[in-house]
């Protein structure tokens, strides 16, 4: 089925994550995911469509869970069947319940800009009311 995994498909796809995590930091990267799927014979447009739907976090690394869900994927452009659009509810249901477990707060990362750094604040004269001059430069010898 397209839109959530199948019973034993997780037990049976982390058989396959140590082959793929190839410097064993629990994380598959895209250069490993890139050498690992190819080898399954999915388009590379699918593979990529895959990708997107699969790195849940975007943090450009699959754990455990976001490769079974990048496996379903393979199997299912396997089996002929079209890669949906979006991440299905009950995949991403999933995996938003598996981040909030491992400590994240479960939240999809977008490619959004970075937080703003806050406004620069002059400091505070250490005697209110005075002003503080900067100390004279050394003389020139």
């Amino acid at each position: 089925e397209v839109e959530r995994l199948a019973a034993g498909e997780p037990s049976r796809f982390l058989d396959f994550f140590p082959a793929a995590d190839l410097d064993g930091d629990g994380f598959v990267s895209a250069a490993e995911a890139k050498a690992y799927f190819t080898a399954s014979g999915v388009s590379t447009d699918n593979l990529a469509q895959i990708w997107r739907l699969a790195d849940y976090d975007r943090d450009a690394k699959l754990d455990k869970l976001e490769f079974v869900v990048a496996m379903h994927f393979i199997q299912v452009a396997l089996a002929g069947y079209s890669l949906p659009p979006t991440l299905p509810p009950a995949i991403a249901s999933l995996l938003d319940a598996s981040k909030r477990q491992l400590g994240g707060n479960g939240a999809r990362r977008t490619a959004a800009a970075p937080p703003a750094l806050p406004p620069k604040v002059p400091p505070k004269p250490s005697n209110p009311g005075t002003a503080t001059a900067p100390p004279p430069l050394p003389p020139k010898h």
